[in-house]
């Protein structure tokens, strides 16, 4: 066919073109191209979330934090620990101990 067309327009340029489509080979995998690739983990898309929104009465910090301790106990099918859970263990310390007579008068 190109000889055809050589003949048929002698000052025509005539080019072979070859298909490469991107479709049709697969990418090598790599560490980079995985690194390159990987979508950011759960706490990272929250933070992000955070820093767009804010909370309403908390500290971002904590509330992240928060977060991420619930995460990592979902995540290993266990009961989350959470440092307000200690507080409310600790005996509560009060300048006077009143008994409930006292108290009532």
């Amino acid at each position: 066919m190109s000889d055809q067309v050589r003949d048929l327009l002698p000052e025509a340029a005539v080019v072979q073109l070859t298909e490469s489509c991107a479709d049709r080979k697969l990418e090598v995998v790599t560490e980079e191209a995985i690194a390159a690739d990987a979508e950011p983990d759960i706490p990272d898309m929250f933070r992000d979330y955070l820093a767009d929104l804010g909370t309403k009465g908390a500290a971002a910090d904590r509330v992240l934090d928060t977060f991420r301790t619930l995460l990592a106990a979902v995540t290993d099918n266990d009961v989350p620990v959470l440092p307000e859970e200690e507080l409310l263990s600790q005996p509560i310390e009060t300048c006077q101990t009143h008994t409930p007579a006292e108290a009532a008068s």
